[in-house]
This record gives C-alpha cells, sequence and structure tokens, in this order.
C-alpha cells in the first residue's frame, strides 16, 4: 500500500504533499480523514461559540438576579406595599363572582380555592381550573408546540424557527432565515417576560437572545407580523370576553419628558371593584431599548397628543391597556377561537389573534394566531382605556357556564345560599330572550326581574 502513495517535499515551501495513485482504499481513507477534521473542525467551533456564550450568560443572570433582590429591598426600605400576584388577585375575583351568585367558597390555601354548590366542586387557584386537562396546559404552555398544531389544523401563525437548548450558532442561523425583523421569545414564559419585538440587526439579536434565554433554555424565533393585537376568551366554544391588547405608552403634553410621564402616569392609578385599574410601567433597560428604536429618550419631550410607545411587547403585564370589544367582535373569529382552543384540547383559553380589525368578518392570510392561553388573564379588562368594563362580570359568566343553571330554579334545593344565583340566572335567560325590564318571570323565590347580563 506505500507502493502506491508517491510523498514529495517541496524545498521551496517545506511542505509536505501526499498524492493517491490507483488504489482506492486509499483514496478512501484521504477522504475519510479528510471528513473526519472538517467535522471535527465544526464541532470545535461550536462549543467554542457555546463557552463564549456561556461565559456571556452567567454574569447576566447574576446581575438580573440582583437587579430583583435590589427592587424588592428598596420597595421594603420605603415602605411601599408589597406587589399583589397574579394568583392573588384572581383568586379574590373568583372570591367575589362566586359569592354574588350564590357559590361557596373555601380558601385551602398555597393559592388554592374550592367553589361549590350542591352538585360540583372545582378547585381554582388563578385563572387554572380542574376542569382543564393537564395536557392541554402542557401544549398551550409549549409556544413551539403549539404553533405546530395550530398550523397543522389549518390556522394561520406567524413563520418561526425553533431553538434548543441554548444554541447560539443555531440561534443566529434562525434569525438569518428571515428578511425582516423578528420577534424573539422563551419557548415557556408568561406576561411577556423575555420577549423582544421588532429585532433586525445581529446586535441587537444576541441581546434578545440572552434576555430570552433568561427565562427559558429553548427560544422561539418569528417573523414579526404587523397588526393590532387582540385577546378572545372561549370557554367551550362559548365567547368569554374580547378586547384589544394595547402597548404601555404615554401620551405627550408638551412640556413633559417622556420619563416625568411615566411616573405622572404610575401614580394616577386608581381602583375598580376593588382591583386597580391598570399595572404601572417600568422603566428598565428594555423600554429604552424600545423607545430607542422609535427614536426616542426617556428624555425626550413629546408634541401634544403624541404617543410614545414604552414597551413593544403588547401585554397588561408591562404596563399594557385594552380596549373591550366583546359587544362587537364578528362571530367569525369566535369561531375561530373556539377552533385554536379545540384544536389544543383547552376548555377555558384564551386565544391571541393578529388582525387589523375583529369586528369584521375575517379573511384568511390577513390574521394570525400567536398564542394559546389556558390562564387566560382577567384582571385586564380592568385596564380599559375609557374605564368602564369591569372584570367582575365576565368571572361570573365563567362560572356560570362552569355550573350550570341551578337543578329546576328552586331555591329549595340550594338552600337560602342558592337564591342570588337563581335570581341571577333567570335575569340571563330574560335577557337573551330580549328583555330589558322583565317582569312575571317567578321562580320558588318569588317574582324577579330581569338584570342585563354581558353576552
Amino acid at each position: 500500500m506505500v507502493s502506491n502513495v508517491r510523498v514529495s517535499r517541496s524545498r521551496r515551501h517545506a511542505q509536505w504533499t501526499f498524492t493517491p495513485r490507483s488504489h482506492p482504499a486509499v483514496v478512501m481513507m484521504f477522504r475519510t480523514l479528510l471528513a473526519l477534521f472538517a467535522t471535527l473542525g465544526r464541532v470545535v467551533g461550536r462549543e467554542l461559540a457555546r463557552i463564549a456564550f456561556l461565559l456571556l450568560y452567567g454574569p447576566y443572570k447574576a446581575s438580573m438576579w440582583f437587579g430583583r433582590k435590589a427592587r424588592g429591598l428598596f420597595r421594603r426600605i420605603r415602605g411601599r406595599p408589597r406587589v399583589v400576584s397574579a394568583t392573588e388577585a384572581h383568586n379574590e375575583l373568583f372570591t367575589i363572582a362566586a359569592r354574588n351568585i350564590g357559590l361557596q367558597v373555601r380558601d385551602l390555601g398555597s393559592g388554592m380555592l374550592t367553589i361549590r354548590d350542591s352538585r360540583k366542586c372545582l378547585f381554582v387557584s388563578n385563572t387554572n381550573f380542574s376542569f382543564e386537562s393537564l395536557t392541554a396546559y402542557l401544549m398551550c404552555g409549549d409556544k413551539h408546540l403549539t404553533s405546530t398544531i395550530l398550523e397543522e389544523n389549518g390556522l394561520s401563525v406567524p413563520r418561526f424557527r425553533y431553538v434548543r437548548g441554548r444554541d447560539v450558532v443555531a440561534a443566529l442561523a434562525a434569525f438569518d432565515a428571515f428578511a425582516g425583523p423578528v420577534v424573539v421569545k422563551p419557548n415557556r414564559g408568561a406576561c411577556g417576560a423575555g420577549v423582544s419585538v421588532k429585532v433586525r440587526s445581529r446586535r441587537e439579536f444576541i441581546s434578545a437572545y440572552l434576555r430570552a434565554t433568561h427565562h427559558c433554555s429553548d427560544v422561539i424565533v418569528e417573523e414579526f407580523i404587523a397588526g393590532n393585537h387582540w385577546r378572545i376568551t372561549v370557554m367551550n366554544g362559548d365567547l368569554i370576553a374580547a378586547w384589544q391588547r394595547l402597548p404601555a405608552h404615554v401620551v405627550g403634553d408638551g412640556k413633559h419628558s417622556i420619563g416625568q410621564l411615566i411616573k405622572i402616569y404610575n401614580s394616577g392609578i386608581g381602583y375598580r371593584d376593588g382591583f386597580s385599574t391598570a399595572k404601572p410601567i417600568v422603566i428598565d433597560g428594555f423600554a429604552r431599548r424600545d423607545l430607542a428604536v422609535q427614536g426616542y429618550a426617556l428624555r425626550s419631550v413629546l408634541k401634544k397628543h403624541e404617543h410614545a410607545i414604552v414597551h413593544l411587547p403588547c401585554n397588561s403585564a408591562l404596563g399594557g391597556r385594552s380596549l373591550d370589544v366583546t359587544d362587537r367582535i364578528d362571530d367569525g373569529f369566535v369561531e375561530v377561537a373556539a377552533h385554536a382552543a379545540a384544536s389544543l384540547g383547552a376548555k377555558l383559553a384564551g386565544v391571541d389573534v393578529i388582525a387589523g380589525d375583529i369586528t369584521t368578518p375575517p379573511c384568511r392570510g390577513e390574521f394570525h394566531i400567536n398564542e394559546v392561553n389556558t390562564t387566560p388573564d382577567l384582571l385586564s379588562l380592568n385596564y380599559t382605556l375609557t374605564g368602564k368594563t369591569s372584570a367582575m362580570r365576565y368571572a361570573e359568566k365563567i362560572l356560570h357556564l362552569a355550573f350550570g343553571p341551578p337543578v329546576g330554579l328552586h331555591v329549595g334545593e340550594h338552600g337560602p345560599a342558592g337564591r342570588p344565583r337563581a335570581i341571577s340566572y333567570v335575569g340571563r335567560a330574560a335577557s337573551r330572550a330580549g328583555f330589558q325590564e322583565a317582569t312575571g318571570i317567578t321562580a320558588d323565590c318569588g317574582s324577579v326581574t330581569a338584570r342585563s347580563y354581558p353576552e
């Protein structure tokens, strides 16, 4: 075999060259070695990139942790009230709503409630109900899985790439696959945490990718879809509520800077039905970045009636507001939301839709489903710009649909606590029948005057 290989040495460059002659085994050996060295080069390059990423990721995660601890410490030093979690707020909402319609409520601790009548008992935590299946929770909690299933069921979703396990090389390849701006978000998460919108350059992408991996090691990179953001909440195919999701923003007065307008806005947050009418707008590095994308800074003074978006993601947890369109939504979009929820096996779900307008019939290709949430945030209905919508009546509607009508509408079967629920249900039936001020509707509890109920 050695005789079939000519070995020569170039005197000028002092390099060895190997020239295989005719033996096929030698040719295969050299090709195998070249392929091996090429593979090793790619693996070593990938591992070096991974090591560099981890060296950057460690200090970034530590700084985020210390930042959270420092903010909590300063809040306690200044005597500010403790921030109420979403679970505590929604538990309080459903406790009041259940008692309003005559249901029994018990707090089990650890953020868990039981709501019952004479026939049924439900466990509730936040907006998680025991009638929901674990499979639906898991599928809706995984954004990659959600988009894949929706796409297989014929529903439009934004084009996306899935990056697994903090692979920065694959992440950059996913970013390069899109010609326009992208959205970077963790594969699992809620409340807009770790989401970056309108990412255009590689430098912005690396920062957005680090932000997303702080919340989940797997990341979704998807195309940016321009349009209005809507939340349609359905339960077993029935509409609960629909509203437009507006990003956190301020309106200029020609005098104050954006930073001052944010402080004025946060100090003016009030309460309705015992719950706040908005979440405060947080000023952080991500807010500065989103303002810079629009050509603003915190010291910029806006003209009168000029709008500036502080956080680009449309999420109430970041200070966003809402606009109730429950009475104006087109039935076609309700069917789209019900189809999306049924595709994932969810009974109660908030479907996020990107579309121009949901008060007109949907046209294929003109709307995209962004996410499906099995824990829909009802308190966003308290954050309406008009200040008239209350989350309480929609919480009551969910409980009405969950428990159904009282048996025969006889108060005697439910005890004294069943009277308000029977009255409420009869009123709802009369409202559905078209009565605005109905008399003569009788039950065992006496004459009832129908009251309006949101449909």
